[in-house]
């Protein structure tokens, strides 16, 4: 993982400097496009991403926030989304939904796309949106360690997009210190078998301390406790 990379994004002062240096990063893994936004409510979402100021104005006119199927998905839902631009879209996305991605395909050039919702303590602070060059089946082949560490990436700089927008992010509690051990290990790559092998301590063991550190953190996903613990300054991977 590029730790220099990270302490840039978690450096930055502004939401421009900060977009800059994650699109230029973004691009080792074919993402052209990041966007997020901060809110819950579509219309009032505080958007910041690389795309086409003539995009993202049309893209208001249109008031496509409103049916943009990442971001009802980020609204009602906790998983991941994946989603083609090129095939036949899901029973689910209604047609306004679907026309936004198709136009998408045809004015930016993107094949396919991942979005997710973020989490602090239950409260959704709003979601992200990467932007793939790559067909859907192209992506879904990427390597585990490669996914995990673009999530990472993306969720610190989701942590440090809120942080400027002045919304608080504040833990349930303190980590106990095999907790950030494994969070520490964690964030350099290592899973849970290798982690169990470092710390001496069986997989069940790690598991339980990753989990309950990601419920102090308030995270949903491990990619998400890693970066809100970076980004807290309560590890320190190098």
């Amino acid at each position: 993982m590029n730790y220099d990379i990270l302490e840039e994004i978690k450096k930055s002062q502004s939401t421009k400097e900060l977009w800059g240096i994650l699109a230029q990063n973004m691009m080792r893994w074919g993402v052209p496009y990041v966007a997020s936004w901060v809110g819950s409510v579509p219309g009032n979402a505080q958007i910041e991403t690389n795309r086409p100021e003539w995009w993202m104005q049309y893209y208001l006119e249109q008031h496509h926030p409103i049916n943009d199927p990442a971001i009802q998905h980020c609204l009602y839902h906790k998983g991941f989304f994946f989603y083609s631009t090129t095939d036949d879209q899901p029973s689910h996305i209604p047609p306004e939904g679907a026309r936004i991605l198709s136009e998408a395909k045809d004015l930016l050039g993107f094949n396919s796309g991942l979005v997710f919702p973020v989490f602090c303590n239950e409260n959704r602070l709003g979601g992200m949106s990467i932007s793939f060059e790559t067909p859907l089946q192209d992506l879904e082949k990427m390597p585990i360690k490669d996914f995990s560490e673009m999530l990472v990436c993306c969720n610190v700089a989701f942590e440090r997009f809120a942080q400027i927008h002045n919304k608080k992010i504040t833990p349930e509690g303190g980590l106990v210190s095999r907790e950030i051990d494994c969070l520490s290990w964690l964030a350099r790559g290592l899973r849970t078998a290798d982690i169990s092998k470092k710390l001496n301590i069986s997989d069940a063991t790690v598991s339980f301390h990753l989990n309950k550190a990601k419920k102090k953190l308030g995270a949903t996903t491990r990619e998400q406790a890693v970066a809100r613990a970076i980004v807290l300054q309560i590890i320190t991977p190098n």
